[in-house]
């Protein structure tokens, strides 16, 4: 009798078993699988680079979840001093058409597939060329764009540095000359110029938030004119980056304070400034 009951307990798990590794227990879907593969690759300033970004999407059916593939190229950029890049991107038209700018490598590599990524300092899109004011370093660009895409970006050197934060240090500023004001990170302080007029007469300020397209400016610009007692001068937008002050000045010193780092509340601006 204790041998049957052996027997037949030994047979009921054997078939226990062999059931469980006939019919596997399906696994519960809990969100996608994303794979991420990236390639590295150094673009030097002028360059162009052409590349292709592909994504494919299967069916596991094990554990039963789709499977996101993405394979990315990332390209290095070395900025050997403070300054800004100009970005052209020669797929601006397309509805895709995003370039992410990173300062971590780690971060870029984590987000390659995800639109508008958390980690980026800049979106490049909607429009051809575009500038970024940038610190002086090593930084990495990719196309969001799933396909061939093709970009280059060009640099300048501007220091963002400048003992010109107060009124009493405010630098002279001639008439016609062009300032460019890059203030990457770090270095969102007041910028002041001081300009002299040898007569009375009407001049006319051009302010270029070089972040921004002409048709964008902005009726309340990020720069300020004093006259040489500090009081405070109305300018009024005529058109695109041009701004004038609402009446002829008369002869003397005035003061233009240029107020940084308030581009989208961020620490970033890049300004061009000049008068005549």
């Amino acid at each position: 009798m204790k041998q049957r009951v052996k027997t037949v307990i030994s047979f009921m798990l054997m078939m226990v078993l062999l059931f469980s590794v006939a019919m596997p227990v399906q696994a519960k879907s809990n969100g996608d699988i994303i794979k991420r593969k990236t390639t590295v690759k150094e673009l030097k300033a002028g360059s162009r680079a052409k590349g292709e970004n592909t994504s494919t999407e299967t069916w596991n059916e094990e554990k039963n979840r789709w499977v996101y593939t993405y394979n990315y190229t990332i390209y290095k950029i070395k900025i050997p001093a403070d300054g800004y890049i100009t970005v052209t991107n020669y797929n601006y038209k397309n509805d895709d058409n995003d370039l992410y700018l990173f300062d971590d490598l780690s971060k870029a590599k984590s987000n390659v597939g995800v639109y508008y990524p958390e980690g980026r300092i800049y979106t490049f899109n909607g429009r051809k060329t575009e500038n970024f004011p940038v610190a002086k370093g090593t930084y990495y660009i990719y196309s969001y764009r799933i396909g061939s895409y093709n970009f280059k970006y060009a640099f300048k050197a501007v220091s963002p540095k400048g003992d010109n934060y107060c009124a009493a240090n405010a630098k002279t500023l001639k008439a016609k000359k062009k300032v460019i004001i890059s203030t990457p990170r770090n270095y969102n302080y007041d910028r002041w110029y001081k300009i002299k007029l040898t007569s009375s007469k009407r001049i006319s300020f051009t302010f270029e938030d070089m972040l921004i397209s002409a048709e964008n400016a902005s009726n309340s610009p990020s720069f300020d004119l004093y006259d040489s007692e500090k009081n405070h001068i109305s300018l009024v937008h005529d058109s695109g980056f041009r701004y004038e002050p609402i009446s002829k000045l008369a002869k003397g010193t005035y003061y233009i304070r240029v107020n940084t780092g308030v581009w989208a509340n961020s620490n970033y601006s890049l300004y061009r400034l000049s008068w005549k």
